[in-house]
């Protein structure tokens, strides 16, 4: 539905580099391409290029940013603000509670469970990106996968785990595998993906392009 909009809650990265990012998910072109003028880039690159800034543009409409601080009031403004029916919070560690806490366990278990809330009233869905503790990406245990909170096993309707395999400097391309920890509707399926650091995008390893 052209209709539908979404929130992005950027705890780190700028509007900005997000928007770089987008140009190069929706051209396919390298971000050293994107940079230059229309002039210094061949036919077919320019016409690339000038559709995905047209693209961008056209969905720019429905895309709607939060920069920092991020809390769960001020997400939940923004949603309503901008009738999203997509929220992704980037990313929940970077989030702060409503209520001042000693404890940041309690504070991001009180972060989870209030974004949960905003979910249901709003009828949004929310996509929310974790953190990882060191040695989280092999475990299995959903309630001990995420850093700082076991809120998330219990809210999550589908969870996944992402590590970067065999990471080498300057390497184009890397392998990333998900694993599922749990999908409430449906059978646990993991994936196995590369991402192209070029085009910004996730392909399915070993499929052709």
């Amino acid at each position: 539905n052209v209709q539908k909009s979404a929130l992005w809650a950027m705890g780190e990265m700028t509007p900005k580099h997000l928007r770089n990012r987008s140009l190069q998910c929706l051209s396919g072109m390298g971000i050293g391409l994107l940079k230059r003028s229309y002039e210094q880039l061949d036919k077919r690159q320019g016409d690339v290029k000038r559709q995905a800034v047209e693209h961008l543009r056209d969905i720019g409409n429905r895309l709607h940013f939060l920069q920092s601080p991020l809390t769960p009031a001020t997400i939940e403004q923004q949603i309503i603000a901008s009738g999203a029916c997509w929220c992704v919070v980037d990313y929940l560690q970077l989030c702060r509670g409503d209520r001042a806490t000693d404890s940041r366990l309690e504070e991001l278990d009180g972060i989870v469970a209030a974004l949960t809330r905003i979910a249901q009233i709003h009828r949004c869905v929310l996509i929310l990106i974790s953190d990882m503790p060191k040695g989280g990406m092999n475990k299995r245990d959903i309630f001990d996968a995420f850093k700082g909170t076991s809120e998330i096993g219990f809210m999550a309707d589908l969870a996944y785990t992402g590590e970067v395999i065999g990471d080498e400097k300057d390497a184009q391309e890397v392998t990333v595998e998900w694993r599922c920890l749990k999908n409430r509707h449906g059978s646990q399926k993991d994936l196995h993906t590369r991402f192209d650091r070029n085009t910004q995008r996730f392909y399915e390893h070993g499929a052709t392009r």
